[in-house]
Parts: C-alpha cells; structure tokens; sequence
C-alpha cells in the first residue's frame, strides 16, 4: 500500500470514451488510477468496438510511459476476453482476439485492485466495489497467501494472484453475480457487485472505497464508506474525499439529534 495525497486522478469505467486524454493532460505529478471496462461501447453513444479498441490501445501507451503514476485496474468486460468462462455481457466477437492478445501481452499493466495510504484514510479502489459477505465467502482464495482472508489485508492478495498467474481460482470467485446483476449468487463480486448491495452491506472498516461499474447520471454517489463514480468523467480524490467528511459529518449530527430526541 503506498502512502500518497489526497491527489490522486480518478478515471471510472471508459468503454471506449476518450474523455480520460483531456484529463490526463492536467495531471502532472498526480497518480492516476483507471477503474477498468475499457471496451465494449454502449451503442447509443455513437462509439464503434474499433474506437473503443484503439482507446485501449492509447490507455496501456500511456501505462508504459508513466509505469509509476498509473493504475489501470480490470473491469468485467476486460475479463471476459480473458477467460472463457468468464460471464459475457455486450461481448465484442469480431476483436475478441485482439482484445485477448492486448489484456496478456500486457498482463504486467493491469491489476484488480489498488489501495492508498491518504492522510488517515486508506482508500481502496477496485472496479465495482468489494464487498464484505464477498471477502468472507471467498476467504479460501486467500489463505494460501499466509493469511485467513477475513481482514482488509487479505485485499491486496487479488494483486498477488493475479501476478502469480492464479486465473482459474480468480475467475470462479470473480464470476460471482447477485441477483441485482441477474445472477444468483449471494454476493457480487469486486468486478460484479452493484451499488445497491454497496448500499446495504455493512462497511469494511477502516476503509473508504472508490469504484465505478453501476452508471451514475446525476453525479457521483457518495456516503460514508464509499463513492461511485461512473459518471463519464474523471474525479479528483480530493474532491470525493472532501464529500465524504461532509456526509460524515451529517451523519454524526443526524445520530446527535436523534440521541437528543430520544433524550
């Protein structure tokens, strides 16, 4: 975990957007983490799968050009180009292999998750939010790593596994998909899970979790243990942190009056 600002570039899911280059371009000395789903364009946007082949293409340009300021996490419409069993969703047939090639020749670029030490608060970004019914149902999948999987340290093993080459366990834990995704799983996982179940489960302590996956169009949903940010535009860190204290602060006002009520 590196200890950094609170000045860190939050890019959410692409899907062949190109609004993630403007953004960078105002990044100088900030890290920049990609919430994954680079591929696949929603066809009402007017994107065709060769544009949004080509964005990826320029993402993982800029990785290796900026090998120690960039994260590019991995999304479900990565995975499923690189494990066959991976559950399909607006799968791109016709670049399926260059998309496959792309993700392994440049396996070393991506990752599943990324955390950061920010003042107090350790954030940790992941492409759709990691829940804690997920990580305790999934414990196993870390044990082998010297530690029993039901605490926040167990989450940078996803990283150690996915550089270990580890994909047939990561895929059948990462395949897991809950009702509010059409699946029926109990919990969705770090690739599948919707804001809604962010919204009931309880919180991981200790942590503040950055994700996208689940569209936001009125703005990016913040509350006390996380922000969801696919909005179609790149976030500041500082700026989710900053909406962060103020809901925690209402929150803490709301229990005070509450108390005094019933006082």
């Amino acid at each position: 975990m590196r200890t950094v600002g609170n000045d860190i570039l939050v890019i959410p899911d692409l899907h062949g957007r190109p609004f993630w280059r403007k953004a960078v371009l105002g990044a100088a000395g900030r890290h920049i983490v990609f919430l994954g789903d680079y591929a696949d364009p929603f066809p009402d946007e007017g994107l065709s799968p060769d544009q949004a082949l080509a964005e990826l293409e320029a993402v993982i340009s800029f990785k290796r050009e900026h090998p120690d300021k960039t994260s590019l996490l991995l999304g479900n419409h990565d995975l499923q180009y690189l494990w066959p069993d991976f559950p399909k969703t607006r799968f791109d047939e016709r670049n399926a292999r260059r998309y496959a090639s792309l993700y392994m020749e440049n396996r070393d670029c991506f990752s599943l998750m990324a955390s950061f030490q920010a003042e107090h608060l350790r954030v940790i970004f992941t492409h759709a939010g990691i829940l804690p019914g997920w990580l305790e149902a999934n414990h196993n999948l870390f044990a082998g790593n010297g530690r029993d999987g039901d605490g926040t340290d167990s989450l940078e093993d996803l990283n150690v596994l996915w550089r270990a080459g580890q994909d047939a366990q990561l895929c059948q834990s990462l395949s897991s998909i809950s009702s509010a995704r059409g699946g029926k799983d109990t919990f969705g996982s770090p690739v599948w899970a919707d804001v809604s179940e962010m919204q009931t489960a309880p919180a991981i302590p200790g942590l503040f979790q950055v994700f996208g996956h689940t569209q936001q169009h009125d703005g990016p949903l913040i509350t006390d243990n996380f922000a969801c940010i696919d909005c179609r535009g790149a976030f500041s860190l500082k700026e989710l942190l900053s909406q962060h204290f103020i809901n925690s602060v209402m929150t803490m006002n709301s229990k005070d009056v509450n108390k005094a009520k019933r006082l």
